[in-house]
C-alpha cells in the first residue's frame, strides 16, 4: 500500500461495493485515506474493504433514502470529526425504450438514485466542508448526459442533471475552499454494464461487450481507469480544477 496524496483524509464513497465506486474507494485507501463506503449490501462493502491494506469502513445504506444519507454522514462525523472527500458513485441504469414506453416508476427510481441521492449528499456535506475550509467532491455522471442517446431519456436526463448541479455547486463554493467536479464515463466493464446488456436483450436488442467498443480504444473501459480520474480530481493535484466534467470514454463521444 502506498500512502501519498490522501494521507490523513476522510472520504465517503457511495456505491462503494461494486464497479466504479469500489475502484475509487480502493485507490483512495491505497493512497492513505480513511474511506467510508456506503452501499446496500454489506457483503459487497466488506469485499471492497478486503481488497486493500488501507482503512475502509463499511456503512450500509441506500442513496435513494434521505434518512440513510444523513445517518451515514452523521456516523462519519461522530467517528472521524471531518469529511474531506466525497465521491458520489452510486447509480443505476434501466431498460432502454422511447420515453412514452418508459414506466414512470422506473424513471422516478433512476432520478432518486442517480440525481437526488447525489444532490442530498452534496446538500448535507457542503456545510461541513465549508466550515472546514477544505473539501473536494466528485460526482459520477455519464457521457449519456452529454450526448442524448436514443432510448435513454430518463437515464441521460438524470446524468445531465448531475453534470449541471456539479457546475452550479462549483461556482458557489470555490471561494470556500471546496471544489466540485464531475466525471462522464463511457461504457465501463462493471456489473451495471452486465445488467444493461441483460435489459437490452429483454427488449429484443442484442448487445455484447464486443459491440460496445468505446471509440478509438475498441474496448469498454475499466473501473480502475475511472477511479484514476476521480482520485486526480479529488486530490490537491487538481487544486485549480473546479466545475469541470472529465470525459473518460476512449473517444466514444468523438465517434
Amino acid at each position: 500500500m502506498k500512502k501519498e496524496r490522501f494521507e490523513g483524509k476522510i472520504a465517503i464513497v457511495t456505491g462503494g461495493g461494486t464497479g466504479i465506486g469500489a475502484a475509487i474507494a480502493k485507490q483512495l485507501a491505497d493512497e492513505g485515506a480513511t474511506v467510508v463506503v456506503m452501499g446496500r449490501r454489506l457483503e459487497k462493502l466488506e469485499e471492497t474493504a478486503a481488497s486493500t491494506e488501507g482503512t475502509v469502513v463499511p456503512m450500509v445504506g441506500d442513496v435513494a433514502c434521505e434518512d440513510d444519507i444523513k445517518r451515514v454522514i452523521k456516523d462519519t462525523m461522530d467517528k472521524f470529526g471531518r469529511i474531506d472527500l466525497l465521491a458520489n458513485a452510486a447509480g443505476i441504469g434501466a431498460i432502454g425504450a422511447h420515453m412514452e414506453n418508459l414506466p414512470l416508476e422506473q424513471s422516478r427510481k433512476i432520478f432518486e438514485v442517480n440525481f437526488w441521492g447525489t444532490y442530498i449528499f452534496c446538500h448535507e456535506t457542503l456545510p461541513i466542508m465549508q466550515k472546514q475550509g477544505y473539501g473536494s467532491i466528485v460526482n459520477i455522471a455519464s457521457i449519456d448526459g452529454m450526448m442524448g442517446y436514443d432510448g435513454e431519456a430518463d437515464y441521460a436526463a438524470s446524468k445531465a442533471a448531475v453534470i449541471s448541479i456539479s457546475k452550479c455547486l462549483a461556482t458557489e463554493n470555490g471561494a470556500n475552499g471546496v471544489r466540485i467536479n464531475a466525471i462522464a464515463p463511457g461504457w465501463i466493464d462493471t456489473p451495471m454494464l452486465d445488467r444493461a446488456i441483460t435489459s437490452y436483450a429483454a427488449a429484443g436488442i442484442q448487445v455484447t461487450k464486443e459491440t460496445l467498443r468505446n471509440g478509438s480504444m475498441k474496448r469498454p473501459g475499466k473501473p480502475e481507469e475511472i477511479a484514476a480520474g476521480a482520485c486526480y480530481l479529488l486530490s490537491d493535484d487538481a487544486s485549480y480544477v473546479n466545475g469541470h466534467t472529465l470525459v473518460i470514454d476512449g473517444a466514444k463521444t468523438l465517434s
